[in-house]
């Protein structure tokens, strides 16, 4: 193994830099330029990773059998979507951001997708209120209802035999 001299010690905005990329590079490169292992860069990939992935994925994942809650799993992607703004206005504002168009196209079509996931959510609530629709009514009612309908067929039939008899 060659020597490369010493390894360089990042500051922390450019070792964000480095973690927050959007190119590939091999993990030994960021391990070097940031002056760490290859096992500490996996570790803080598959950290990152776990923590952008958005809760209501994992949770219907592993309740496959169980009926999904639609206005949860909407809840849980409008506040995915907008940490994930408030991260790259974050960056804008810090200077941090490399790419500020390819941002910018980014940021626009989150809120489309936001505005998408709202009126969604909007169309949910107001089918919720469509099914909700008068009380159930009480047995004693069923019952009641019940008899009259079998009265009047009752009567209805009786009625028909003395036509017919007549």
């Amino acid at each position: 193994m060659t020597d490369h001299g010493p390894r360089p010690t990042a500051p922390a905005e450019h070792r964000t830099r480095l973690l927050d990329r959007r190119t590939v590079v091999p993990k030994a490169t960021l391990a070097f330029d940031l002056g760490v292992s290859e096992r500490s860069v996996r570790r803080a990939s598959d950290r990152r990773r776990e923590a952008d992935r958005p809760r209501s994925v994992t949770s219907c994942a592993a309740d496959g059998d169980k009926p999904v809650d639609r206005l949860a799993v909407g809840r849980s992607m409008e506040r995915f979507i907008a940490s994930r703004i408030a991260a790259y206005e974050r960056a804008a504002l810090a200077g941090t951001d490399d790419e500020p168009e390819r941002t910018a196209r980014t940021v626009g079509h989150y809120a489309r997708a936001l505005s998408l996931i709202r009126a969604y959510m909007a169309e949910i609530e107001k089918d919720r209120e469509d099914d909700a629709g008068p009380p159930a009514r009480s047995l004693a009612e069923l019952r009641d209802e019940l008899r009259r309908h079998l009265e009047r067929l009752w009567d209805e039939s009786r009625a028909g035999e003395r036509d017919r008899g007549a």
